[in-house]
């Protein structure tokens, strides 16, 4: 199926690092036969700076203003299924994007949940200062609180408070948007 040939809303996966958005992403978009996009991914293929490397040599606000640049052109497509970096939300601008063309869903995960899955992530520039399990999980606390109200106006939002299986988060999202065509 190839965007643009339907009139399918796209489905948007948000919430912070390491909630399994790509993973997910990736097994909802082969469940419903759609594309799959990584923003972040798409990012880094289109520029050839991955995002460690662009956050210390360009900064974050002009991360920021590329990602735009690419969930514009995300948004201009139909029928895919779209993680979305985590910081993605932060924009007004996106967030009208993302409501008028697709269906968003937020993935919460508790930060010691996060914590544990990034433990060895190395391409996590927001995380840099987290030497320790119990500075990374700060640092999520602080990321998430700050972005909670955007991610909270998904139209779905699934919360667990501990580890599940990405084949099951993938199913509730399949139902879900199922139901919704």
């Amino acid at each position: 199926m190839m965007p643009g040939s339907n009139g399918l809303k796209n489905c948007y996966l948000l919430g912070p690092m390491g909630c399994g958005k790509t993973t997910v992403g990736r097994r909802v978009a082969r469940m419903m036969n759609r594309i799959f996009i990584d923003t972040d991914e798409a990012l880094v293929n289109l520029t050839g700076l991955d995002i460690p490397q662009w956050f210390k040599t360009r900064g974050e606000n002009d991360f920021r203003r590329a990602e735009k640049t690419v969930l514009y052109h995300v948004c201009g497509l139909r029928g895919v299924v779209a993680a979305l970096g985590g910081g993605a939300v932060l924009d007004e601008e996106n967030r009208k994007m993302l409501a008028q063309s697709g269906v968003r869903v937020s993935l919460f995960f508790p930060a010691p949940v996060l914590a544990r899955r990034l433990e060895h992530a190395e391409c996590r520039p927001l995380l840099a200062d987290g030497n320790n399990e119990a500075e990374r999980i700060r640092l999520l606390d602080e990321l998430i609180s700050r972005r909670r109200p955007f991610y909270e106006e998904a139209d779905l939002t699934l919360r667990f408070g501990y580890d599940v299986d990405p084949d099951c988060v993938s199913e509730m999202i399949v139902s879900y948007l199922s139901g919704r065509s």
